[in-house]
């Protein structure tokens, strides 16, 4: 797996063969999206582990990692979890929905408002 940062907190569950793991620091703080990370910026990994059959291991979100297989077949189980669950996403969903119920609650109060005030043509 090339080295790469997720926007999700994951949970890794190797399920059969091995794996070799290196996780990095993050290089931006909570990042918003998966981003490929250029090998040459890495800098020393800050774990370094084996996982075997049946381990599990934690990635926080935007963390860099990197795995490679150490035996001839090696599977994992990657669960995410934080999708989509930060303020920001909250507000980037909750403003606009807010804004246009005011608008639809404007509207009608002027329509109320004006209803038998204008002559029909």
């Amino acid at each position: 797996i090339a080295p790469h940062h997720d926007d999700v907190e994951v949970f890794i569950l190797q399920t059969q063969g091995s794996k070799s793991w290196q996780l990095f620091a993050p290089q931006r703080e909570l990042s918003h999206k998966y981003e490929k990370t250029p090998p040459g910026s890495l800098g020393k990994p800050m774990l370094e582990v084996r996982l075997e059959q049946g381990d599990m291991l934690y990635i926080p979100r935007g963390c860099i990692h990197q795995a490679k297989a150490t035996d001839l077949f090696s599977t994992h189980l990657t669960v995410s979890t934080y999708q989509a669950q930060s303020w920001r996403d909250l507000l980037e969903g909750a403003i606009p929905a807010a804004l246009a119920k005011a608008m639809d609650v404007h509207a009608q109060s002027w329509g109320d408002l004006l209803e038998g005030a204008i002559p029909a043509a």
